[in-house]
This record gives structure tokens, sequence and C-alpha cells, in this order.
């Protein structure tokens, strides 16, 4: 998407086919959304991402593409854990696997 004549907005994670199609691209994302949901501050404690990709890939994530979100995570400090299911968790049911793989609460 072009914003006016020399700003672009893009992710890197709208890929047909895997789950991100620029690692640069979706690291500055992720980067951004962290800084976002800290209010714009870089938070002191370093949270855990924790990924849970919803689009339907066929045969599920490759090791490249698990490898590839870790390193995003390693690159901006955060510790990332990625959950592939066949379905979507339900609130209670990701409560209870963050409850017990050790995550604080949501």
């Amino acid at each position: 998407m072009r914003l006016g004549s020399e700003v672009s907005l893009c992710t890197g994670f709208q890929h047909p086919r895997v789950v991100f199609g620029n690692f640069e691209d979706s690291l500055l994302v992720l980067e951004e959304f962290v800084r976002r949901a800290y209010g714009g501050k870089i938070p002191l404690l370093r949270p855990r991402l924790l990924f849970h990709p919803l689009e339907a890939l066929a045969g599920g994530l490759s090791a490249v593409e698990i490898h590839g979100l870790m390193a995003m995570g390693v690159k901006i400090g955060r510790q990332v854990e990625v959950i592939e299911t066949a379905n979507a968790l339900t609130d209670a049911e990701l409560q209870t696997y963050l409850t017990q793989t050790g995550y604080s609460s949501v």
C-alpha cells in the first residue's frame, strides 16, 4: 500500500503460502506491534510472544517458518513460542495452555 509519494506501508506477514513472506518487513511489523502494545514505550520486562497462526496453511508450519518466527523474537529481544493447532483456541483453552507452559496471565 502506498501512502503519499515517499511512504509505503507493507506487512511481510501477508503471503498466500507461508506464514511470512519477507523476514525484515515482518520484523518491523512485530517491533511496531510490541511498541504499540506498551503505549509507545519499550517495556522494562521482556514479555514472551506467542504466535498462534489462524490461517489455514496447508500442512502446517514448516521448521523454517517456526525458526523464522523465533528468530524475529530474538532480534527484538523477546522469547517466542509457536502454537500449532488445527483450530483456533478459545480464550479458556489459550489460558489453560499459558498456565501449563508457565506464561503469566494474558
